[in-house]
């Protein structure tokens, strides 16, 4: 799970360059009110997974997660990702 933890953060700050590096990223990392993204920003991170992993993630799952964690489960669960 760190491993792929370590790739999440690298792709959401490289969608957005607006998080402090001193911010950390966590499982428990709430998109919208830790980082203050809406959907069309999650939609952004979920294409940057999808080009940096090379899977398709469904809309579905972008229209309900909250959490980064909630990214990693679906990986791990769907992709075998650790």
């Amino acid at each position: 799970m760190e491993k792929l933890l370590e790739k999440l953060d690298k792709i959401i700050r490289k969608e957005f360059d607006d998080i402090p590096k001193e911010y950390k990223i966590t499982k428990e990392t709430k998109f919208l009110e830790d980082l203050g993204k809406d959907s069309l920003d999650i939609y952004e991170i979920g294409f940057g997974i999808e080009k940096a992993l090379k899977i398709k993630l469904p809309n579905k799952l972008m229209t309900e997660i909250e959490t980064v964690g909630e990214i990693i489960d679906y990986l791990e669960e769907k992709y075998n990702y650790k």
